[in-house]
């Protein structure tokens, strides 16, 4: 079931700087963060990704529901209000979208109506090494795929494993996506060009893929916009060509995917992504 969304086939190294305090490895539907200082919050926020942050050398604390923890390792709900109180110590940060079968799954098996779990440090200590080496930029975004697998599979145990042969049907689907330029095609549309409903479409593609056939979409959109800027298009012109209606919307769907703001991003950190044009 996770074979798809998750298995990404080649990769482009789309952004380096030399003196970046942090790296952000973007890919189909997931998203890996590595930096050594959380930005103090003015007051608790949310994001609409489902989030896994692991301390790497010392615990944070969070404040969640009117309420200070330490954490070392915490699951944090999609569109749940929270914000980390210590501002100083590396860290990574696994971001799975919110509407993934993934996500829900983590949901249901650790979290519930909690909205946080946090769990031990040991408990994902066999990602922990890595993690590190990526942190200290001695790691590939092909490692940061790896690592990321990694520390889902610690997670999702047998459930992770699980794998489907994509349907000739949803490959088509996905060809068509990112072959359309700005992402934006109707389902209505797709379903017909293979031959299915759209209910039908939604309901295999989520299945099959992971995530409904419009998120995955948007994550092409996202991933087609990272690449203009980094190619030297300006924000506005990135927007435009990712079929976004201008930089503003750019910026505001990055923000409430990630909780991170577009322009910070691209000051201090080094950016890498999965290549998926065709």
């Amino acid at each position: 079931m996770m074979q798809a969304f998750y298995g990404t086939s080649g990769f482009k190294e789309i952004h380096q700087r030399q003196r970046a305090c942090s790296s952000l490895y973007l890919f189909e539907g997931f998203a890996l963060f590595l930096g050594n200082r959380i930005e103090a919050d003015v007051k608790p926020h949310s994001h609409h990704l489902l989030k896994i942050f692991i301390s790497l050398d010392h615990s944070f604390e969070i404040e969640h529901r009117g309420e200070f923890r330490e954490v070392e390792i915490a699951i944090i709900a999609p569109d749940e209000a929270h914000r980390f109180a210590s501002d100083e110590g590396s860290y990574a940060v696994l971001y799975l979208d919110g509407e993934s079968e993934a996500a829900r799954y983590l949901c249901s098996k650790y979290i519930g109506s909690h909205g946080l779990c946090l769990l031990p440090e040991l408990y994902l200590m066999p990602a922990k090494a890595e993690l590190m080496e990526l942190e200290d930029r001695k790691g590939s975004i092909s490692k940061a795929e790896c690592v990321s697998k990694s520390i889902l599979g610690l997670l999702l145990g047998p459930y992770g494993q699980e794998t489907v042969e994509l349907d000739p049907r949803i490959k088509k689907v996905i060809a068509f996506l990112k072959e359309s330029p700005d992402k934006k095609v109707k389902i209505e549309v797709v379903a017909r060009h293979v031959g299915l409903s759209e209910s039908r479409l939604i309901h295999l593609f989520t299945h099959q893929v992971g995530v409904p056939p419009r998120r995955y979409a948007l994550w092409l959109r996202l991933l087609d916009a990272i690449d203009e800027i980094v190619d030297g298009a300006s924000f506005t012109d990135a927007a435009y060509a990712a079929g976004f209606s201008d930089s503003a919307h750019l910026s505001r769907t990055f923000r409430k995917m990630f909780g991170l703001s577009l322009v910070e991003v691209f000051k201090s950190t080094s950016v890498a992504s999965s290549f998926k044009r065709l």
